[in-house]
């Protein structure tokens, strides 16, 4: 009972907070309109708080921050103090590294994505890659350091290219249609619509997990010891890779999200909206799905 009264007490103090940034915070989410809205407390006891920021789009988000671009094109950085302009004008994608201490920001207008490190704290541009087309994806280290970029073609093949440094873009996959790209281990994770598979330049790739329909995305925890896969079906596959075990998990929802937010193994499943927010918490035996609770009156 005690235990109960305290999570009530803490989520209704959270709720009576949406104003303001210093409850604790899980993460950041961005809706379809580009307002950016705090995620508060913690997993088992999680409110949304009200817009904190409208008017952004290409939104990407992380537990401590989200960056985006207005729309002047200049990229904006969301953090507890504020705003804040980067002073990198033209931008048009916005990509984020796992932990968020790296990201890139594509600009069509010179067809470069700068690389940054440092975010949220001291962002700074270490570097420009040129690209020869729009990426639909950069996964990169947090350190900034490598960069794997997905570009899907009209005839059907998708490529990932994998950049170290300053050399230059390196083929290192194709399949006909490739899901989502992320970091995990100094390689890529790629999931496929039926696979999800770990690809180096130096070993090719290893099969996560093969045989399950609808695969949607695919990401890792910040250890790298699990990974976590969405489907269209609403069902979550978390797989240790030490141990080689499948967890399977419904949450009845559309998992194309797989945000990291505060935690090795927290993750925002799906996008605010017209369906409940839901989270899952994958660092433990027992991983467990857990509802974001709205704003009175719910999103709008």
């Amino acid at each position: 009972m005690t235990r109960n009264l305290a999570v009530f007490a803490f989520a209704a103090l959270a709720s009576a907070q949406t104003g303001t940034l210093d409850v604790a915070m899980l993460g950041y989410t961005a809706d379809s309109a580009g307002a950016v809205r705090p995620i508060r407390g913690i997993p088992a006891s999680a409110t949304l708080g009200a817009p904190i920021e409208t008017g952004l789009h290409g939104v990407a988000v992380r537990a401590a921050y989200a960056l985006g671009i207005d729309d002047s094109g200049a990229a904006i950085l969301i953090t507890a103090a504020g705003r804040r302009p980067l002073g990198i004008a033209g931008a048009t994608g916005v990509f984020l590294s796992t932990r968020g201490t790296a990201a890139a920001i594509w600009r069509a207008s010179n067809s470069t994505a700068d690389i940054l490190t440092g975010l949220p704290d001291a962002p700074a541009v270490v570097r420009s890659i040129p690209l020869n087309a729009a990426p639909n994806a950069v996964a990169l280290s947090d350190d900034g350091a490598s960069v794997a970029v997905l570009e899907r073609s009209t005839s059907g093949v998708d490529t990932v290219s994998w950049i170290a440094g300053s050399a230059t873009p390196a083929v290192v996959h194709r399949s006909r249609r490739i899901q989502s790209i992320a970091m995990l281990d100094g390689a890529v994770l790629v999931a496929e619509p039926r696979a999800v598979k770990l690809v180096s330049a130096s070993f090719g790739p290893q099969t996560v997990v093969d045989g399950v329909d609808g695969v949607l995305s695919a990401a890792a925890s910040a250890d790298g010891a699990r990974v976590v896969v969405g489907m269209s079906s609403g069902k979550i596959e978390i797989i240790d890779r030490a141990a080689g075990l499948r967890r399977t998990l419904d949450c009845g929802c559309t998992p194309n999200a797989l945000a990291p937010l505060r935690g090795n193994a927290v993750f925002r499943l799906n996008e605010p909206g017209a369906d409940p927010l839901w989270l899952l918490e994958a660092d433990s035996a027992e991983p467990r799905l857990l509802f974001v609770a709205a704003p009175a009156g719910g999103v709008q």
